[in-house]
């Protein structure tokens, strides 16, 4: 770690260049992922009554029947707006 840094601070760069021991680093161009909040796979739904996200139909049915203060619960887990 230690070499890291010795080693960018005598290259000479740039100041809009992101190195490792500088904090601002320009965003990500990749979008986020995102990941069922029932088993953790990666999800390509979300149900709109819940807002819950789900990777299968299976999930679905299981987030559908889901009482709303675990809902809930799921939701403020992921950091989400519950509009329910």
């Amino acid at each position: 770690m230690k070499q890291i840094i010795q080693m960018e601070r005598s290259l000479p760069w740039k100041p809009d260049h992101p190195i490792y021991s500088r904090i601002d680093a320009p965003p990500s161009f990749k979008p986020a992922k995102k990941y069922s909040d029932l088993s953790g796979l990666p999800s390509l739904y979300t149900d709109p009554m819940t807002k819950l996200r789900y990777s299968s139909g299976e999930e679905y049915t299981r987030a559908s029947k889901l009482p709303s203060d675990i809902v809930t619960g799921l939701l403020q887990l992921r950091k989400a707006n519950n509009l329910v």
